[in-house]
């Protein structure tokens, strides 16, 4: 009878959430134990060549040889970055300023194009579109010959525009798709009734679209200042007065130079210092990085 009344008090149609069985949880959990393990352990290779780099350089040069992988255990020497300072405080400053120089021109000239990529009609648009995204494929060192004659003729050597003006143009193609995917995503009401209200092209641009692509201007810059930052074989060829001489470059010789290589520890205090500016950059616009990139990923 408690059966029977049970059954004829329930909603017609409505039946009871049971709840999931613990033994399918516990399943699901032991699968992701190997997947975790292989994300941790491509995370420490990843991470590993900069702790031994941090550390290292922290260490005293006996240290160094009877204790490579462990921190600091006899006292911690932060005069070997006072030492290498004055040596690779040049060439970090210039590729600072190079990376700085060519992430704002491109933004300043790429952010036009794609709006105009986006909402307006002229003809060949699409083709021109190819055209930049083939360059994308093509390898650097197929142009290496013909841009240095050009950067010769110009007149440009061994000053930053040799290398600010060619990174410029070896983003164009991924900048531009990745800012047009970004401005596809807004809405074409939001343009046409800023249109509508008299604004002129560059104000809707200027105060409508970038505040709202916030995330895809960081991502632009903080690929284009990663991928400045590590030129090597360029900025080795076009820059060969020791004053204008990048971090990259220089990097090369620090092993080479008695000062800096006569001990490990002060050998990758000069990598860590040189390359401080970019470890700085990328942590502060990681959040965004990551946000953005995932963001274009989706819309595009």
């Amino acid at each position: 009878m408690a059966e029977t009344a049970l059954i004829v008090t329930e909603k017609p149609g409505r039946r009871r959430r049971r709840p999931a069985p613990t033994t399918a949880r516990r399943g699901d959990r032991k699968g992701n134990i190997p997947r975790v393990l292989i994300v941790a352990f491509l995370l420490v290779l990843t991470l590993f060549p900069l702790y031994y780099l941090v550390v290292t350089s922290l260490k005293s040069s006996g240290e160094s040889k009877t204790n490579m992988f462990l921190p600091p255990l006899r006292g911690v020497h932060f005069e070997n970055w006072l030492r290498v300072v004055p040596e690779v405080a040049q060439p970090a400053w210039n590729s600072t300023v190079i990376v700085v120089g060519a992430v704002v021109i491109l933004l300043a000239i790429m952010a036009p194009c794609a709006y105009a990529f986006t909402w307006h009609r002229f003809p060949g648009k699409e083709r021109l579109f190819t055209v930049a995204i083939v360059t994308m494929m093509l390898p650097s060192i197929l142009t290496l010959v013909p841009q240095f004659i050009l950067v010769k003729n110009l007149g440009l050597l061994n000053s930053k525009w040799a290398v600010i003006l060619p990174c410029v143009a070896a983003s164009v193609g991924l900048s531009l798709y990745l800012l047009r995917a970004f401005f596809s995503a807004l809405p074409e009401d939001l343009v046409e009734a800023a249109r509508m209200d008299g604004a002129s092209e560059m104000r809707i641009l200027v105060q409508v679209i970038l505040p709202l692509t916030g995330p895809a201007l960081i991502t632009v810059a903080v690929l284009t200042a990663a991928a400045v930052w590590n030129q090597y074989l360029w900025p080795l060829i076009t820059l060969t007065d020791p004053a204008e001489r990048v971090a990259s470059v220089a990097a090369t010789f620090f092993a080479s130079n008695p000062y800096t290589a006569s001990s490990v520890p002060v050998l990758m205090s000069a990598y860590l210092i040189s390359s401080l500016p970019l470890l700085i950059i990328m942590g502060v616009l990681l959040k965004y990085f990551m946000s953005g990139a995932t963001q274009g990923a989706l819309k595009g």
